[in-house]
């Protein structure tokens, strides 16, 4: 039966009090009728676990299925109000609490091994059961329940423990979840994980560096997360083979070699000079594909979505680039570009020239030494980061620019080691005010 207008505002206040104490405690994996979780969630997280079993097939996983049956018809208020007194240290407020849980309003309890069915009104219970529908009944089962959740999670930390002496994360166990749900849930690296803490103000009891991350990784220590999970799969990045190179080499025949680039470019003190690649999936450059633009100070991020990787459609987003920016604000920001000697970027000059005041040079293009690609490294890294998100082999015919503002925006807000841990979207923005440009 549904509660009077003035009882469910008393569900409401008496939910906005209880709700921030206890929220904070349930175990991470908790989905039921919270803020943020719901079933949806749920399912996420089972088709994640479904995912693993599929990774790495064999014994050691077990699914546990448990039912309470009658669960909210059995409630024991008297273990219930003793777990909420634990909690509740104003005794005015636990005796409210006390009157709405052993409320004799109506019977809510059944008899044990009997259902609702087969049991008369005269012989249901008031000490036990809660109404099913009620806010409150909701947050009390989650209490009640998270006894369990919490029982089950340090029976793991103990088995934790017992894999290794002293281990400093098995002490911390919201540091534990904070790590497997960052890494789950924003793809990033160990090193990201602390960068996101930083960012966000986040303090634990414990410290770790990043390669004790690594460490617990591969060692089987998280529950939910492995070296599967990882952006690069648990592999070591393996160094450029850099190429001995000579001026007759680095003569790109489209245009100016980066010979002559200035030294404060290659040295990333100078904002405002920029790497430019193409990713695609396929060598036919009539194929859609993605115009990619990394500033070297910062590693911000542009990403265009482009039909074909033909020379004048390069420089027809430049100009569409231009001309959303302005051309006074898009020289201050493109001083430079460097690219290597494909075909698309064989316009030089078109690339260089302002599609605003054709008199006058928007930028200055650079041609990397042929077979270099360490010579845009920080396009190569973005790059690396855009093929997490659309792998080798996507068509990015079939990727809405929605999709690749949504990468872009996660390439630009991931907190980055090189910056001090800060995102690269934050670090442009400070150098754009040094310049006097409102973001």
């Amino acid at each position: 039966m549904a509660l009077d207008y003035p009882d469910r505002i008393v569900q409401w206040c008496l939910y906005l009090y209880l709700n921030p104490i206890y929220d904070k405690l349930f175990i991470e994996d908790s989905y039921a009728c919270r803020k943020g979780k719901g079933s949806h969630k749920a399912a996420k997280r089972l088709q994640y676990w479904m995912q693993q079993v599929s990774r790495k097939p064999g014994p050691g996983w077990y699914c546990l299925k448990l039912d309470i049956s009658k669960y909210f018809y059995r409630v024991n208020h008297d273990k219930l109000l003793e777990i909420l007194s634990r909690r509740i240290a104003d005794q005015e407020m636990m005796e409210f609490v006390r009157g709405v849980v052993n409320s004799k309003a109506e019977p809510f309890g059944l008899p044990r091994w009997r259902s609702p069915d087969d049991t008369p009104p005269e012989e249901w219970e008031y000490e036990t059961g809660m109404p099913i529908g009620n806010l409150t009944s909701q947050l009390f089962a989650n209490i009640y329940l998270n006894e369990l959740d919490q029982y089950c999670k340090h029976k793991y930390q103990a088995q934790l423990r017992e894999k290794g002496p002293d281990l400093k994360i098995g002490k911390d166990h919201e540091l534990a979840e904070y790590i497997e749900q960052t890494i789950i849930e924003r793809d990033c690296s160990p090193a990201a994980v602390l960068g996101y803490a930083m960012m966000e103000g986040k303090t634990f009891k414990t410290t770790v560096s990043v390669q004790t991350i690594y460490k617990y990784i591969k060692m089987g220590l998280f529950l939910h997360i492995t070296q599967v999970d990882l952006p690069r799969r648990g592999k070591r990045k393996n160094s450029y083979k850099k190429v001995k190179t000579n001026k007759s080499q680095a003569r790109a025949s489209a245009g100016e070699s980066i010979e002559n680039r200035a030294p404060e470019v290659k040295n990333r003190k100078e904002f405002g000079h920029w790497e430019m690649d193409t990713v695609y999936s396929k060598k036919n450059t009539t194929a859609k594909a993605l115009l990619v633009l990394t500033e070297r100070k910062t590693r911000k991020e542009i990403i265009i979505g482009v039909p074909n990787r033909k020379a004048e459609t390069i420089v027809r987003a430049l100009d569409a680039l231009e001309r959303k920016m302005g051309a006074a604000k898009f020289r201050k920001i493109f001083k430079s570009i460097t690219v290597d000697n494909g075909s698309e970027f064989a316009a030089a000059e078109a690339m260089e020239r302002s599609a605003i005041n054709k008199t006058i040079p928007r930028t200055a293009v650079y041609f990397c030494h042929p077979y270099s690609s360490w010579e845009r490294g920080s396009n190569e890294n973005n790059n690396i980061m855009i093929r997490r998100k659309h792998p080798k082999g996507t068509d990015f015919s079939k990727v809405s620019a929605a999709q690749i503002k949504e990468t872009e925006n996660w390439i630009n807000n991931y907190p980055r080691k090189i910056l001090g841990y800060k995102s690269s979207e934050a670090v442009f923005r400070e150098c754009l005010r040094e310049l006097g440009i409102v973001a």
